[in-house]
This record gives structure tokens, C-alpha cells and sequence, in this order.
């Protein structure tokens, strides 16, 4: 009798994983034929040029005094691995305390024209905030790695890369859990002193990351030499319409990335549906 009640048990938890596995896979096959659907269906291309962008709603002259106030805050948000989803670190996002105690987030204040004096500010703030986490973190016996934004007003300004570097010279036990992020937009439009000054921060030993991409043909061999160890690709576009961003197939960018030592990292995930595309697609880490 208490065979028989075991073989019972087994038997139905048999029957759950089949029907389980059975589920799955009628749910990839639904996934694949929509994006084959998608493909086949005439797609606009997606804005490239950042100025087309909506200015933020916050006037320049506001976000000068919150930052004058000291109501500039940082918080921290994950970038996990697939599938188990554990951190791989995080990202320094910058935010203004309003007046009511609620937040705005970076597209509501930073500006886009002009105002370079007060972005540099806000970045130093970040670079500040992310030493202090990272020696923190260290002490505590549990170093995290932290993604700290930077962009063209910083690399621009002599002043503003000198006190970056005087910070990551005087951290040098931390640089290695700091990777400093900057817009492909940015990348693009970087002169020669800009270059310059990111490799002078690559140096120090500092990882870069490319962010918000909106093309992945690129010399990769380039970023690899320059540091950079993490691309990012917004998910929903990418699985819509990955010939946008790539002429490799989808299932292939990835591993083409590692071969220059550079991880793709999947943004704005919505659905469990997009983390088992990404990760059949072999990108493994996400936001």
C-alpha cells in the first residue's frame, strides 16, 4: 500500500511537468511565430536624433536651484543575470526631491540644450555618491558594482574630468566596481578632447557602458580598446525589430559582443515573455 501511494504521488508530479513543459513550449512557439509575424510587416525606423526628444518640465533655472539646495538624490536600480536573476550590479539614477516630497526622474530635469555646468554638477554628485557606496559596500564584505552616468558636458570640461580623476586616484581600491555609462548619442558626437578624456578615465581602470542604443554596428574592437564592457538595447525594440539594430540574427549579436569581452544588457523589460526571448537570444543580463 504505501508503494502504490508513492508511485501515485510520482505519478501525478509527472504529469504536472509535462503539462508544465508542454505549456512552455507552446508559449515559445506562440513567441517565435509573433516576432516572425513582426518581421514580415512594414516597421518605422525608430528616432535616432536625440534633439527630437521632448524637452524635460523642468525649466533649467529650477533644476539650478534644487541642485543649489541639495535636493539632488541618488537611488539604485538592478541589472540581474538570466536566468537566475541575480545582481550583477546597479545603476546610479539621479533624482530631484520636489517641493510635495515626490521625485522627478533624470528625463523630467536634465537638460538637453545648454546648462552643461549644472550636468557636470549633478555627475560629480554621482561620482561622489557611487565612491561612498562602493567603499561601503567593500567594508561591509559585499562589493557591488555600480553604473555611474557621464555624458559630454563632464568630458568636455578640463575642471570636471580633473576632479573625476582626482576622486578615482584617491579610490583606487574601489575603481574596479565602478563602470561609468554614456549615451550612444554622446559616443557619437565626442571631439577629440572628449576621446581623450575617456580614455584618460578608462586608464584609471574604470569599465565603460554604452547606453541607449539605437544601433548595434559599431567597432567593436574599438569599444573593446577604449573599455568598454557592457552595451545596452532597449528589449522591446530589439525583439521587434532586431534587423534595426543588428544584420546579425538575433540569436547571434550576443555571443558576436563576448568575443571582444563585451556583455549586451537588455532594458525596459515589460513581460516574462521578453526574458525568455532575451535569454533564448543568449543576452544575459537585464534590467
Amino acid at each position: 500500500d504505501s508503494i502504490e501511494s508513492d508511485l501515485a504521488v510520482l505519478g501525478n508530479i509527472v504529469k504536472q511537468v509535462t503539462e508544465t513543459v508542454a505549456d512552455l513550449e507552446e508559449q515559445r512557439r506562440m513567441g517565435l511565430a509573433d516576432r516572425e509575424r513582426d518581421r514580415g510587416k512594414p516597421q518605422a525606423e525608430p528616432e535616432h536624433d536625440p534633439d527630437s526628444m521632448p524637452e524635460p518640465v523642468i525649466p533649467l533655472e529650477l533644476l539650478r536651484q534644487a541642485v543649489a539646495d541639495n535636493r539632488l538624490v541618488f537611488h539604485i536600480e538592478p541589472i540581474v543575470t538570466l536566468p537566475q536573476r541575480r545582481p550583477f550590479g546597479y545603476d546610479l539614477v539621479p533624482r530631484l526631491v520636489m517641493e510635495d516630497g515626490g521625485f522627478a526622474d533624470r528625463p523630467d530635469f536634465m537638460p538637453r540644450h545648454g546648462g552643461e555646468e549644472v550636468v557636470a554638477r549633478i555627475e560629480a554628485d554621482g561620482v561622489d555618491e557611487a565612491v561612498i557606496v562602493a567603499r561601503r559596500s567593500r567594508t561591509a564584505g559585499t562589493p557591488i558594482t555600480l553604473f555611474v552616468p557621464i555624458s559630454r558636458a563632464t568630458l568636455g570640461s578640463a575642471r570636471a574630468v580633473e576632479m573625476v580623476l582626482a576622486a578615482l586616484d584617491a579610490n583606487r581600491a574601489i575603481v574596479g566596481s565602478l563602470l561609468f555609462a554614456v549615451e550612444q548619442s554622446e559616443y557619437r558626437a565626442l571631439n577629440g578632447k572628449e576621446r581623450s578624456s575617456l580614455a584618460a578615465i578608462g586608464k584609471m581602470g574604470v569599465a565603460l557602458s554604452l547606453a541607449s542604443t539605437t544601433s548595434l554596428r559599431f567597432d567593436y574592437a574599438e569599444l573593446q580598446g577604449l573599455g568598454f564592457k557592457t552595451v545596452r538595447v532597449d528589449a522591446t525594440r530589439f525583439l521587434r525589430q532586431p534587423e534595426i539594430f543588428t544584420d546579425f540574427h538575433p540569436a547571434d549579436i550576443a555571443a558576436y559582443g563576448r568575443r571582444f569581452g563585451i556583455e549586451l544588457v537588455a532594458t525596459g523589460i515589460i513581460d516574462e515573455q521578453q526574458l525568455l526571448h532575451l535569454f533564448e537570444d543568449g543576452i544575459s543580463l537585464a534590467q
